[in-house]
C-alpha cells in the first residue's frame, strides 16, 4: 500500500489545478502517478477537501448490502459446484434493484467463509455415467433472451459432443415474439 499524499502536496496539486495547468503536467513535476493527482483533484472537486478521510482507510468488512452477502454464502454451502457467476447471475436475477459486487468479491467471501473453489473439469474429460466416446451422446442447449453489449437481446442453439466437449453447431438469433397457435 502506498504512502498516502501529505496534505502540503495535495494543497499545490489543488492550487495549480485552480490555476489552470493540466494534472498531467502536474504530475510529471511532482513525480507522482497520474492516476493519483487525479484522484485528489476529483476528491476536490466532489467533496471540497483534500484531507484524507482517514476513517475509511483500510476498512475491512463487507461492504454489500446484508441479504446479498447471505444468499451469496447460503447459495455456494447448498451447491458446492457453483462458481461465482452462476451464483452472481441467480442473486442478480432475485434482487434486481442491489447491487451485487464482482466475481473476485464473492470467490473471496467464499475463500474467507472456508468454502471449496470450484473445482473445474478437466478439458475431454467424460462425466461419470454419461457419453464416453466422442459422438455416443450430443448435448444442446438454448440460452434465451441474452443480453449483448449494444443492449439488443439474442438467443442461441447450441449442439455439443458430451463426451469430449467439442461444439458441433451452434446458431445465433434475435427473439421473436410467440406466434399465436390456431389450431392445428
Amino acid at each position: 500500500m502506498p504512502k498516502p499524499i501529505p496534505v502540503a502536496m495535495r494543497r499545490q496539486i489543488v492550487e495549480r489545478r485552480q490555476q489552470g495547468e493540466r494534472l498531467k503536467r502536474i504530475a510529471e513535476d511532482l513525480s507522482m502517478p497520474y492516476e493519483s493527482v487525479r484522484k485528489v483533484w476529483g476528491l476536490y472537486r466532489r467533496e471540497g477537501r483534500i484531507e484524507p478521510n482517514y476513517e475509511t482507510c483500510g476498512q475491512r468488512g463487507v461492504k454489500a448490502s446484508p441479504r446479498v452477502y447471505r444468499a451469496a454464502l447460503w447459495l455456494k454451502r447448498n451447491h458446492p459446484t457453483w462458481g461465482a457467476p452462476l451464483i452472481r447471475q441467480i442473486i442478480r436475477d432475485q434482487w434486481v434493484d442491489e447491487k451485487v459486487p464482482h466475481l473476485r468479491t464473492l470467490q473471496r467471501w467464499f475463500r474467507r467463509a472456508g468454502l471449496p473453489p470450484k473445482k473445474p473439469k478437466g478439458e475431454g474429460q467424460a462425466r461419470r455415467g454419461r457419453g464416453t466416446a466422442p459422438h455416443n451422446i450430443w448435448e444442446m442447449d438454448s440460452p434465451e433472451a441474452i443480453q449483448l453489449a449494444t443492449g439488443e437481446q439474442v438467443s442461441w442453439l447450441l449442439v455439443s459432443d458430451e463426451a469430449s466437449g467439442a461444439v458441433l453447431d451452434g446458431k445465433v438469433f434475435s427473439p421473436r415474439p410467440r406466434q399465436p397457435d390456431h389450431g392445428a
